[in-house]
């Protein structure tokens, strides 16, 4: 416990340093808005209207999903359905979260986490085939992701890992479905893309806002340090890769 605290003094230390440089531009771009306006609309339709059935097909092939965008969460209930019903409006028609179960050491203690809560908040989602919610009690980003990989990738065009404090957009049109459909189909391009991710700061908020978290935080870091990958879905059948793995 000592170590622990030692190193919570030293991450405190370095928190205005860092908190600085997360802050140094304006992230607000005009595609935030777009989809903030599509979220709000989204929201207010009934579930069953907000279904998406079918298949979507190129060039005679069809796939379940378009874009399936992955996380994994323990414990994050006030922020998780914005980060749901974000990925929906700006591009996504299945978002998977793999619910943390594992005990882990919190404060010199083990604890582990209830999915319930999680699982309850979004029935309406699970129903309307909009969320897959799956217990996770081994625990760790990188199996869940793995296990998202073997399952997901052969029924979807793309496959987007996040880490669920991160929001996916085009910065201009706010969604990315049409870049990601003017790219589907073709054997000439990447088999993923490399989306970079702007750290943000805290953008002078000294608690919780009550705004959304994407209209809230506008100050981000200028140069990227960490790129998350957007993958497409048919690479794996074409190159023969082990899902496994």
């Amino acid at each position: 416990q000592v170590g622990m605290a030692g190193d919570r003094v030293a991450e405190l230390d370095r928190w205005p340093a860092a908190n600085a440089q997360k802050n140094q531009c304006d992230s607000a771009t005009p595609g935030r808005e777009v989809v903030i306006d599509r979220m709000v609309r989204q929201r207010e339709l009934p579930f069953p209207s907000r279904a998406r059935n079918g298949s979507y097909c190129v060039a005679s092939k069809c796939r379940r999903h378009f874009l399936v965008v992955m996380t994994a969460v323990r414990g994050e209930e006030e922020y998780i359905a914005e980060f749901v019903d974000w990925h929906l409006a700006a591009g996504a028609d299945l978002v998977v979260l793999y619910l943390d179960t594992a005990a882990k050491l919190e404060g010199g203690n083990a604890a582990s986490w209830s999915a319930e809560p999680t699982l309850r908040l979004f029935e309406g989602h699970i129903a309307a085939g909009l969320v897959d919610a799956r217990v996770w009690p081994s625990g760790g980003e990188g199996g869940a992701f793995a296990d998202s990989f073997k399952r997901d990738s052969p029924n979807t065009w793309w496959l987007c890992r996040l880490d669920a404090d991160a929001f996916l957009l085009s910065p201009v049109e706010g969604s990315v479905f049409n870049f990601l459909s003017s790219v589907t189909g073709r054997d000439d391009l990447p088999e993923q893309y490399l989306v970079p991710r702007f750290e943000h700061g805290d953008s002078g908020h000294t608690a919780r806002p009550r705004d959304f978290m994407a209209r809230a935080y506008t100050r981000g870091e200028a140069v990227a340090a960490v790129f998350q990958a957007i993958l497409y879905g048919p690479a794996g059948d074409r190159l023969g890769a082990d899902a496994g793995n």
